[in-house]
């Protein structure tokens, strides 16, 4: 098994790639492919594992690690010819405020993603009518209504537009 992987990956053949067939505006012939969600997610942290990942994240610093190695062998050894805890208090103020910064960073990201994941769109539903959905909602192979200089998900298939010559201007940003 591990052997075939290393020949996909290294080896000159190239992986075949499976046909995925999308069924419009059906969820129930769609549903066996296990297609992804439209759901956003860009935080690198959640509340239970922001700690040990921000502090796993803060060692990968050379100079934090030896400023905790000094830190360990001046409070248990008797190496020190200053204080125990002279060399902990900066590197935990250090680590402080690179975790408080980091915190700022991924709620700003969080609230971002909340903001990405409720924007509105509208999807034809199987009985004929515009919905209104947010974009987590959206799923693969709904036909969805795209207005003049409104925000889309990027994972669209363009089917028609209402300019004269069917040209569409999208703006990437």
């Amino acid at each position: 098994m591990f052997a075939e992987k290393l020949k996909e990956i290294f080896g000159d053949k190239k992986p075949e790639e499976k046909e995925r067939v999308v069924y419009i505006n059906d969820k129930e012939r769609n549903a066996p492919s296990k297609f992804g969600s439209n759901f956003v997610r860009t935080t690198r942290y959640t509340i239970l594992t922001f700690i040990p990942k921000n502090l796993l994240e803060q060692m990968h610093r050379l100079a934090n690690v030896y400023f905790l190695i000094i830190a360990l062998l001046q409070v248990f050894t008797s190496l020190s010819p200053t204080g125990k805890y002279t060399t902990i208090a900066p590197l935990v103020l250090i680590l402080t405020v690179s975790a408080v910064k980091e915190a700022i960073e991924d709620i700003a990201r969080y609230k971002s993603d909340v903001e990405t994941n409720n924007r509105k769109l509208l999807i034809l539903s199987p009985l004929g009518y515009w919905e209104e959905k947010t974009w987590k909602d959206a799923e693969v192979g709904d036909l969805v209504r795209v207005t003049n200089k409104q925000h889309f998900p990027c994972d669209l298939l363009l089917i028609c537009t209402s300019e004269p010559l069917g040209m569409a201007y999208i703006e990437t940003s």
